[in-house]
């Protein structure tokens, strides 16, 4: 299920703001977008984005569907409070990544009925297209292994085509 329309925005041009100056100074933009589009841009991007679990689940995965990201950092907060800092990288192995998934996955632990709240920053030298995924474990991996059976076939037919 996207969520980038109901995710909030701020954009540090200067790329000098930690989350907590952000936080503090809460100028964040309502995105109203499926997917957010940062085009071609020199600046830091910050999301916001509070989760209701409504689900049957208490262990959900956010999935920032964006490969190609020079700075990721993932925080857990609680209105200007930072809980929990998270820094994946693209330079590590899939296997030692959390889930061999290329794009970014990260667990989010929400009692059933109650809501937390994250941010995220993100810095690309190419055009920033940000779609966000959250879902149930089971469903974000069909997603994945549908992807994966898609790209799988186009590069197959490729190799085929080519030979």
């Amino acid at each position: 299920m996207s969520i980038a329309e109901d995710a909030f925005y701020f954009e540090d041009p200067l790329r000098t703001m930690s989350a907590a100056d952000v936080l503090e100074l809460n100028q964040f933009e309502k995105s109203d977008n499926e997917v957010l589009n940062f085009k071609v841009s020199s600046s830091n991007f910050w999301i916001k984005v509070s989760i209701q679990n409504q689900s049957a689940f208490e262990n959900l995965l956010l999935n920032v569907a964006q490969l190609r990201l020079d700075v990721l950092e993932f925080y857990h907060v609680d209105g200007s409070r930072i809980l929990q800092k998270e820094i994946p990288t693209d330079i590590t192995s899939f296997k030692e990544r959390n889930y061999e998934e290329t794009s970014f996955v990260f667990d989010l632990d929400i009692p059933k009925g109650q809501s937390q709240t994250y941010l995220i920053k993100l810095h690309g030298n190419e055009q920033l297209t940000i779609p966000l995924f959250i879902g149930d474990k089971k469903s974000m991996f069909y997603a994945f292994s549908t992807k994966n059976f898609y790209a799988g076939m186009f590069i197959g037919v490729i190799i085929v085509m080519s030979l």
